[in-house]
């Protein structure tokens, strides 16, 4: 999906929808929809389709077919998001145009509204910032696309799909995102079945380069004219 200046604005297009239909519906093929979304707003959007959902970037799944969310781990520590917030709340009230977004297991900066080059530099001043008071905290800080996020160490989009390829000994893997979120998927997957691709710029640990959501979305919909055909 293209980026918005609001995370509320970046919401599946019918296009999407009719494609994660189509291709979760394909027989042999499994569809994770691995998101750094909250788990509301995921269910609200896929709800009905035969699909895993993935929130809060490993925190929290939803198998096809189920009801009830269930956490990966519910041991995971969070008593440091309260830190997190007073010191993101200090950079909101010193750069216009940012704002605070509080998952269950993360909290976000959001700078996509600020100026560009001061949301920057502000954006690496705050990681220093976090990682400094959080030293003995068990936590990650990662500048995305417009954001920094700080999230618990143990949650990461790479070990919820090195689960899923375990679980399901796939013959193959696609796996594709934009996010730098994403490199834990690419990074930490090392089976040779597995087509990785990075969407957008940015150095990348993934196999494969596309340019834009749109040509993702068109690998998709060939992929399913393909499966189509060769299962007549």
């Amino acid at each position: 999906r293209e980026f918005e200046d609001l995370p509320h604005e970046a919401v599946p297009t019918d296009e999407i929808m009719a494609t994660v239909s189509e291709l979760a519906r394909l027989k042999h093929v499994d569809v994770f929809i691995v998101s750094g979304r909250r788990s509301t707003d995921m269910e609200g959007w896929f709800k009905g389709l035969p699909v895993t959902l993935v929130a809060e970037h490993g925190f929290m799944v939803l198998p096809p077919r189920s009801k009830t969310w269930h956490f990966t781990d519910p041991s995971i520590d969070l008593s440091w998001k309260q830190k997190v917030t007073k010191i993101f709340s200090q950079y909101v009230s010193t750069t216009p145009g940012t704002f605070i977004e509080e998952k269950m297991s993360s909290v976000v900066w959001h700078f996509r509204k600020a100026d560009p080059e001061f949301g920057k530099w502000k954006a690496q001043q705050l990681i220093g910032n976090v990682l400094e008071i959080l030293a003995n905290e068990n936590v990650i800080a990662t500048q995305g696309q417009f954001i920094v996020e700080v999230s618990s160490n143990e949650v990461n989009k790479g070990a919820i799909m090195r689960h899923f390829m375990h679980k399901g000994n796939y013959k193959g893997v696609v796996c594709a995102g934009d996010d730098k979120t994403d490199e834990a998927m690419f990074k930490r997957s090392f089976d040779p079945h597995m087509i990785s691709i990075k969407v957008g710029k940015g150095e990348t640990f993934a196999k494969y380069r596309l340019s834009s959501p749109r040509l993702l979305r068109r690998l998709l919909r060939d992929i399913i004219r393909g499966r189509k055909r060769s299962n007549g």
